[in-house]
């Protein structure tokens, strides 16, 4: 039998990746169990790797009998988030159809799988869903304050009612530069062979997963996306959403969207239009930095001042709108 053949004879492999580093025991178990319970027409294998956990991946897993054949582990020394993903990756069953990315304290609805299937199957490169995150009362496709960046189901094309799946109309990379976190952390899966060798950067601190998912819709050509919430996000902190103002973690968060942005700028390939929305969120993040610097130090609170230096080090444009918000201060502008 030829390649080809055996290739049409044989069900889609679905490999899911899964970083993990977590303290508390019983979280990966949970995670596993949503992805062991999925079923349709399709073979499946999770590729996690251990990052050097407190608690070790093989021990959850064991303690609540999750140790299965499709499960394969590897183990690294703690390297983070996104080298932890890259191993996944770098681990995956050549053999691989459709990639699906899943934090290890998020878990799926039992049809999420699916649905995705029924969608790539079709041709579609990319599927996500709607996802609700832990303690959140909105879910991603209706959190933002401006409408308009909402994914808004009356404007695209129903593909199949029963699940809710829709084909995004219009250009979904543009829609991705302004809105990348539409798509959750576990509730995405892409056709391998659109970006087989992609990886996470291995620069950033943070944001990683936001400039993967940018080089991630340069290579799609049609997407499909369900409106019903089929992952369920837990307890894990994203500092690009969690982190109130003028406290230390907005500091970070203010750096880490620095970073991210001149990496956007440098990496992506961008219209004219797509830079000016991406430099002016690089000018939003400056201001929020230096401002934040000040008004934890008129306040006499404490902040990483390492962090600090750093940011400005790397980039000198930030020393720049210091020197302009200090100026206003010194001379009783507001």
């Amino acid at each position: 039998m030829t390649d080809s053949a055996s290739k049409i004879n044989r069900r889609p492999l679905v490999s899911v990746i899964i970083p993990y580093y977590q303290r508390k025991h019983g979280v990966l178990a949970k995670c596993v169990k949503s992805i062991l319970a999925q079923e349709g027409p399709f073979d499946l294998r999770v590729v996690i790797t251990d990052d050097s956990s407190p608690v070790p991946a093989e021990e959850d897993l064991s303690k609540e009998s999750c140790l299965d054949p499709r499960v394969h582990i590897v183990r690294q020394a703690n390297a983070g988030a996104g080298a932890a993903r890259n191993k996944c990756l770098d681990n995956v069953c050549p053999e691989s159809d459709y990639i699906a990315l899943m934090d290890s304290d998020d878990e799926w609805m039992e049809s999420f799988l699916a649905c995705a299937i029924q969608a790539l199957e079709k041709g579609y490169d990319l599927f996500f869903s709607d996802s609700k995150r832990y303690s959140e009362e909105a879910s991603r496709f209706n959190w933002e304050n401006d409408p308009r960046l909402n994914l808004q189901p009356k404007d695209h094309l129903l593909i199949d009612a029963d699940s809710n799946l829709y084909e995004y109309q219009g250009n979904f990379f543009d829609y991705a530069v302004r809105r990348s976190n539409i798509m959750g952390p576990s509730a995405m899966v892409y056709r391998r062979s659109i970006a087989p060798d992609l990886r996470f950067s291995d620069k950033l601190r943070n944001g990683q997963d936001r400039l993967f998912k940018l080089h991630l819709c340069c290579a799609v050509n049609k997407v499909a996306f369900s409106t019903r919430i089929l992952s369920t996000e837990g307890e894990g902190v994203n500092i690009f959403d969690s982190a109130s103002w003028g406290t230390r973690d907005s500091l970070l968060r203010a750096s880490s969207y620095i970073d991210l942005a001149k990496a956007i700028c440098g990496e992506v390939p961008l219209s004219a239009q797509q830079r000016l929305y991406v430099e002016s969120q690089l000018g939003a993040a400056r201001k929020e930095f230096v401002g934040g610097v000040i008004h934890l130090l008129r306040r006499r609170k404490p902040f990483d001042w390492k962090l600090v230096f750093r940011t400005l080090r790397r980039d000198p444009r930030s020393m720049l709108e210091l020197f302009n918000i200090s100026g206003k201060f010194v001379f009783g502008a507001r």
